[in-house]
């Protein structure tokens, strides 16, 4: 084994490597220089073929649980460091994984907290904008209401203002005999009332299906 190598194990507190298989001491330290560059997901993997080589190496699961961690898989990682805490009789290590399991669940859970907060934000923006949404669209239908009232309003004010100025005398349902338009002149203003109403409310009806 290079003196390289001897040295990275022994900077980042490996057992003793007299005591561990060279291939198993040689995956740790790899682990380790990817962990040192923060290629967490390399780092993770190799991580975990060296805690299944050498199932009571705690600080693979210890340093695995590190990798988890800075991946956001908070649950995983606080399994692996609750797995490490146990496979150590030393307080200091023992407490030193119990730290990172605490700190690990509490970041997932704030993490949960985040992403809830978000969602509910989110939806509540979506309630909004659907709330502007419909209010809009029955603002251009009630305009549409108004105008179709307005023309309707104008066409029995032509009527009626025709009626009064008409030459013809006609006998009305009632028997009695008054000054009238005639029953065709009657249908052409509401026709074309009905037709600028019906103009009105398909145009009302395409700007609402544009609305979004």
């Amino acid at each position: 084994m290079s003196i390289r190598l001897r040295n990275l194990c022994f900077s980042v507190g490996v057992t003793a490597l007299a005591l561990i298989p060279a291939a198993i001491a040689a995956g740790v330290c790899e682990a380790m220089e990817y962990y040192k560059k923060k290629d967490y997901i390399h780092a993770n993997k190799l991580f975990e073929k060296a805690s299944v080589e050498n199932p009571r190496d705690w600080k693979a699961h210890y340093y695995q649980g590190n990798c988890l961690l800075a991946l956001g898989r908070y649950s995983s990682a606080v399994y692996h460091y609750e797995l490490a805490a146990s496979m150590t009789r030393n307080p200091h290590e023992v407490h030193l994984c119990q730290m990172a399991a605490y700190k690990a669940e509490s970041t997932g859970l704030k993490s949960r907290v985040a992403m809830t907060n978000m969602r509910q934000v989110a939806q509540s923006s979506q309630l909004d904008r659907e709330s502007r949404i419909e209010r809009h669209k029955q603002q251009v239908m009630h305009q549409a209401d108004n105008q179709a009232k307005a023309i309707k309003a104008k066409a029995e004010a032509t009527i009626n203002s025709e009626r009064a100025n008409s030459q013809a005398i006609w006998r009305g349902s009632d028997g009695v005999m008054r000054p009238d338009i005639t029953l065709d002149r009657l249908h052409q203003i509401n026709g074309e009332a009905e037709s600028q109403i019906q103009n009105v409310k398909d145009q009302a009806q395409n700007t609402v299906n544009n609305i979004n």
